[in-house]
């Protein structure tokens, strides 16, 4: 939910309140943590959650975006720009503290520049990269392969959302979003690719800005229906 203003049109919240509208009893709960990938999401997400709450659930909804392979790539060896530490690299010092310290300038400043834009451009190529490595990815399926197993051992169900990388749909579907969908159609697990759902919504409806490539209020709102009607067909 990044970039969105209220937390609200969060996609899992919209799925909250759609499902809660019609089965009030239901209760939902968002396990997602900032910065953590697949084998983490597993560790803490799911088996730490239902260690302490003691909660076993009916249905998980696992997302996955295009970065969660970043960990993994970085413990054998592949190295990922950090873009924000070029975003102020030459910089004034004091025009760093003044576009930290007002919204104003901090606006003016990044609608003016392509620093944001150079800041990702070695990023692309380095997560292709670590796509590309076979036995690299293997190993990060293996942690979906947890989920998968863990839900075909206690009878819960569970649908995988592949989030694309939403400034390029067409780099996102050849990086990772292809791999991923063929391999979880062989292993009988159902997904829902979002990128196929807004192939249509131009670029400037799809994110926050044009300096924040996080999903936009209307993106979350058609995932929330799309994971809504999933869910009640099973």
């Amino acid at each position: 939910g990044a970039g969105i203003e209220n937390v609200q049109d969060r996609f899992s919240d919209i799925f909250k309140n759609y499902l809660v509208s019609n089965y009030p009893n239901a209760q939902i709960y968002n396990n997602g943590y900032e910065g953590i990938d697949t084998e983490m999401e597993y560790n803490y997400g799911l088996v730490d959650f239902i260690s302490k709450t003691k909660i076993n659930p009916e249905f998980i909804v696992l997302q996955y975006y295009g970065n969660d392979i970043e960990q993994k790539a970085m413990k054998k060896g592949y190295k990922f720009p950090d873009p924000e530490s070029f975003f102020f690299k030459g910089l004034n010092p004091i025009i760093v503290r003044l576009l930290n310290g007002s919204y104003l300038c901090n606006y003016l400043f990044w609608n003016n520049t392509t620093r944001f834009e150079k800041a990702f451009e070695n990023y692309w190529g380095v997560i292709e990269s670590a796509y590309e490595d076979e036995d690299l990815l293997n190993e990060h399926l293996s942690d979906i392969q947890q989920f998968i197993d863990y839900c075909r051992k206690n009878d819960v169900k569970i649908i995988v959302v592949i989030i694309p990388f939403l400034h390029d749909l067409e780099f996102s579907n050849r990086c990772f979003i292809d791999k991923l969908a063929s391999w979880l159609n062989k292993s009988n697990t159902e997904f829902i690719d979002l990128g196929q759902l807004i192939s249509d919504i131009p670029l400037q409806r799809r994110i926050v800005n044009m300096k924040n490539n996080h999903a936009s209020r209307e993106v979350h709102e058609i995932l929330g229906k799309q994971i809504y009607t999933r869910v009640l067909k099973d």
